[in-house]
């Protein structure tokens, strides 16, 4: 008992320390659905996993049914991201959490993070999320306290052509963000595009006070590749 409620207690600092989970835009009631299956389709397999400076390979499994619900409220997720730390359940379903810095990359779904650096004075290293690449530019993403930043990366010089750029997550703002940043280095990939265009069709504006994080311009994108 008194292991439940240090793990519900580390939950709970989960939801008030600004986690991001890539199911933070669903309904109550779909997070309702989506919490049943799990729990009926709990499973011994890891759901994805992170590899280590040292290489080393650690899987991320489910979190316990007992714990679910808590998460449900909070980052929605079997792991979370806060600005420094990834918080991840191991293989004796003991939650866990690891400095973003000594990881290279995490695997979780559709979700790849890679290790870059943040664009601070101090250049520190954290997970970004790789929305899109094509031969050229890579396009990637950093959440930190409550906010979206975006980098875009050139592969042929290995350069930032720009980064730590701030989404306003408000539509008429995100669609001038989209045009100036994001659209003209990828032309060549049209489901970026068009996702991104669906995406920006929606009115949406950030709730104050709000403690539930998604970029909506980026809903739905992760991973794309491009010719």
């Amino acid at each position: 008992m008194r292991i439940n409620l240090i793990l519900i207690t580390i939950c709970l600092i989960f939801i008030s320390a600004n986690c991001y989970s890539q199911n933070d835009s669903l309904s109550r009631k779909e997070k309702m659905d989506n919490l049943n299956k799990r729990l009926k389709g709990n499973t011994d397999k890891p759901i994805g996993y992170f590899i280590t400076l040292s290489g080393e390979k650690v899987k991320i499994y489910r979190l316990p049914n007992t714990l679910e619900a808590v998460f449900e409220m909070g980052a929605n997720s079997d792991y979370a991201l806060t600005a420094e730390r990834l918080f991840y359940t191991n293989e004796k379903r003991e939650v866990k959490k690891i400095k973003q810095k000594k990881i290279s990359e995490l695997f979780v779904g559709n979700n790849y993070f890679t290790r870059l650096k943040i664009g601070n004075v101090f250049g520190f290293n954290r997970l970004h999320q790789v929305l899109v690449q094509n031969d050229k530019y890579i396009l990637t993403e950093y959440f930190s306290n409550g906010s979206f930043y975006y980098y875009l990366f050139d592969k042929q010089n290995e350069e930032f052509i720009y980064k730590k750029k701030k989404s306003s997550n408000k539509t008429k703002n995100d669609n001038k963000f989209a045009e100036k940043y994001l659209k003209p280095y990828f032309k060549n990939c049209p489901d970026f595009i068009s996702q991104l265009n669906e995406n920006l069709s929606t009115q949406y504006k950030k709730t104050l006070g709000s403690t539930v994080y998604i970029s909506f311009m980026t809903k739905h994108i992760s991973n794309m590749k491009c010719e």
